[in-house]
């Protein structure tokens, strides 16, 4: 994920054998706050309405999750 700490966007890298992927940014109570469709490779996600702080992110392949990552947001 790049760049981390994120102001405006924040690219999610994977590699994923389907295009069903979603990307869910949640905060830290674990309440989804962004939910964003991705390719089979990358998701480009939104981060400038997010308020400043830690975020979990998720990635979901067909409806399994990967390990999460932290997100800062500036």
């Amino acid at each position: 994920m790049y760049p981390n700490p994120s102001t405006d966007i924040a690219t999610v890298a994977y590699k994923a054998k389907s295009s069903n992927v979603i990307v869910n940014v949640s905060d830290l109570k674990g309440n989804v706050v962004k939910s964003v469709n991705g390719t089979s490779t990358y998701a480009n996600v939104a981060t400038a309405d997010l308020t400043a702080g830690l975020y979990v992110v998720s990635i979901l392949v067909d409806g399994f999750p990967s390990s999460p990552q932290k997100l800062v947001v500036k």
